[in-house]
């Protein structure tokens, strides 16, 4: 369920637009401080869908699960 939520609020940000936008650096250190994975091959729009998952109320280890599942499928 808490996959379906992720992927629906990466899908609406994309095509709301929000998604295009440039990211700050401020916003890959803060995708970066929930994982070990490479982010600099990501494109803004997946940063962008990762930083969304930082900002949840899940808990610490929920949120790195979910970006480092969503960084190996960007991959």
């Amino acid at each position: 369920m808490k996959n379906l939520i992720a992927l629906t609020a990466v899908s609406f940000a994309a095509l709301t637009g929000v998604a295009s936008a440039d990211v700050a650096p401020a916003t890959i250190a803060s995708v970066e401080r929930y994982t070990n994975e490479d982010v600099s091959a990501l494109t803004d729009t997946q940063i962008l869908s990762l930083a969304q998952i930082v900002t949840s109320e899940d808990s610490r280890s929920e949120i790195e699960s979910r970006i480092d599942s969503l960084i190996r499928q960007y991959q």
